[in-house]
């Protein structure tokens, strides 16, 4: 890591920072890193945030996909049916991703290839 040692020899991370033309925001990230991690933890980490405090309730996706496995509608008709018998409101868009993290693709069965026939 070249500049970690630029950082070293200089002792600052404000002259660190006009070595290398970058903010000390930059350069105070990767020394905080190099100390918390060593060499290790300067590699690529994950982006995806810790907690989803806006995903939707155990309880309700469990409703979604069990309404789901019992009528075998798709998005839009199964979010008003769980409008209408349930007293669950929800997007369609929110459906889809429930329905997609509990496994169920959306994909359909492809319908057979149609050949005209051999006299035609």
């Amino acid at each position: 890591m070249r500049l970690g040692e630029a950082y070293i020899e200089t002792g600052s991370i404000a002259e660190t920072a006009r070595r290398w033309p970058t903010s000390r925001n930059v350069v105070r990230k990767w020394v905080e890193r190099y100390r918390a991690g060593g060499v290790e933890g300067l590699g690529d980490r994950s982006r995806r945030p810790h907690r989803s405090p806006s995903q939707t309730q155990a309880q309700t996706e469990e409703v979604v996909v069990e309404a789901k496995k019992a009528t075998s509608y798709g998005r839009k008709k199964l979010a008003w049916y769980l409008w209408r018998e349930k007293g669950l409101v929800l997007s369609p868009h929110t459906i889809r991703h429930i329905l997609r993290r509990n496994g169920f693709t959306g994909h359909k069965t492809k319908r057979k290839t149609f050949h005209p026939a051999h006299w035609a």
